[in-house]
């Protein structure tokens, strides 16, 4: 997808209200783009947007840290 004149990858989830005992619904975004930078390296960029969703939606506890995705770039830059 073209998102903020960049091609991007995004990836959503959907939490429904109640889910592993939290209120309200939650839906987490994810946006991925990898780009081009010098010395044909190349640079992996990523965005996390998080929504409460749906009609009279009680505030709940987000938490979208994962440090895998660090573990990610840190692999592609040495593929080089």
């Amino acid at each position: 997808m073209n998102r903020n004149g960049r091609e991007e990858v995004m990836f959503k989830y959907h939490s429904p209200d109640g889910d592993a005992g939290f209120p309200g619904a939650v839906e987490a975004r994810v946006y991925y783009s990898v780009e081009k930078v010098k010395n044909d390296g190349v640079q992996l960029d990523w965005e996390y947007e998080v929504e409460l969703v749906g009609d009279g939606v009680d505030e709940t506890v987000v938490n979208v840290t994962n440090h895998g995705y660090a573990q990610a770039l840190l692999t592609l830059s040495h593929t080089n």
